[in-house]
């Protein structure tokens, strides 16, 4: 029978299947160059572009790309303009557009792709699409049920930009001093100094290279190679032939992990090591130790500041050849150092942000796993 896996209770029959073509028609983007600034908006694929004083369209309606993103469709309501990389839906007959848009959420359009090179759709794809519909009370309660899962994604999607903002500027604030911790008394904590990177690392090391001191003897250890978002990528396992190698090239808890990879784009990612681990860094990667009388984590985040990251884009695009920084030259950088109990203090407030940007992103990611979970189950 067609019908979905989860169903509202009251409702019951089979789903009837039809072509898009049926439902509904596609209307093209236009430019909106020859217009005059409005308050009507205007559409492409990547969402708002400006807004223009004519539409052409006014309802509800789903939007979907023609060239380029084709694979986020889009619910559109009232006066709008969409630019001619993205159609419109208009002209619905026996479906709500609300439901049509998740539908379309339902839809693997990458299948569709008529182009070698950037993604295309043309309208004649997108009409021969079937898909199954109920009456239009089931699809209205299920594109209001959906709806209710959207907006608490859209609002957690929000709150979790928020931390993010609020965290990039609170440590702008700290890294240049205008806001200050105080010691247990309330008392003021010492002024900073300046030093080198090199004056308060044990050592700056470049990655071992793929197989180097490496064979299918001895102790089992992972190769990391890249960075990204602050994580540790863990990329292929390999085996250190003594303990002497392995307590050479393992990472200890505290160590940073500087990306040293080829590219403007990567250069400066930097992972703090949360623990120890039989890993071993890869060329693409420069391992940072600390002197132990010092808080590796507060000089996570100060590297991770805006001030640093512009510096290292600086430092990568005078290298024009190579495109990298090496450990000469990380170890030149000036770093400002309070007192070790100040360091502590930072690094554990701005770790705190970190934990609650973590829980949030976490219950954005589950949020979006059951939407999808709920696409496949409440459709047939």
């Amino acid at each position: 029978m067609r019908v979905p896996k989860l169903r509202f209770r009251e409702f019951e029959g089979e789903w009837e299947e039809r072509s898009l073509n049926d439902v509904l028609k596609i209307g093209n983007g236009k430019d909106y160059k020859n217009l005059n600034f409005g308050n009507i908006p205007v559409y492409g694929t990547g969402g708002l572009i400006t807004t223009v004083d004519d539409f052409l369209y006014n309802g509800e309606s789903v939007g979907i790309g023609r060239k380029g993103t084709i694979n986020k469709p889009m619910f559109l309501t009232g006066k709008f303009w969409t630019v001619d990389t993205l159609f419109y839906t208009y002209d619905f007959k026996d479906t709500l557009p609300k439901f049509i848009y998740y539908i379309f959420n339902n839809i693997d359009w990458l299948l569709y792709n008529e182009a070698t090179g950037v993604p295309s759709l043309s309208k004649s794809t997108i009409l021969k699409i079937k898909s199954y519909f109920p009456s239009l009370e089931e699809q209205e309660k299920i594109g209001h049920f959906l709806a209710t899962v959207d907006k608490k994604i859209e609002l957690t999607s929000s709150l979790l930009d928020e931390f993010k903002t609020y965290k990039k500027g609170i440590m702008q604030k700290i890294f240049s001093r205008k806001l200050r911790f105080r010691d247990e008394n309330g008392e003021p904590f010492p002024d900073w100094q300046e030093k080198r990177l090199k004056e308060i690392t044990q050592s700056i090391s470049n990655g071992v290279s793929l197989e180097q001191n490496f064979n299918k003897k001895g102790y089992m250890v992972t190769r990391i190679e890249t960075i990204s978002d602050s994580k540790i990528n863990l990329q292929k396992v390999g085996y250190v032939v003594t303990e002497k190698d392995l307590n050479e090239y393992r990472l200890n808890e505290g160590d940073l992990l500087f990306s040293n990879i080829n590219s403007v784009e990567h250069i400066g990612k930097i992972a703090y090591v949360d623990k120890d681990y039989n890993l071993y860094h890869g060329m693409n990667l420069l391992r940072i130790v600390f002197n132990n009388d010092l808080c590796s984590k507060y000089f996570y985040y100060l590297l991770t500041e805006r001030k640093y990251k512009k510096l290292f884009e600086k430092l990568c695009n005078k290298a024009v050849s190579q495109a990298s920084i090496n450990q000469t030259e990380l170890g030149k950088i000036k770093i400002s150092i309070p007192s070790l109990a100040e360091q502590q203090k930072i690094a554990s407030f701005l770790t705190s942000i970190d934990a609650k940007i973590d829980s949030i992103d976490y219950e954005l990611s589950s949020l979006r796993a059951f939407k999808k979970a709920l696409l496949q189950q409440m459709f047939v």
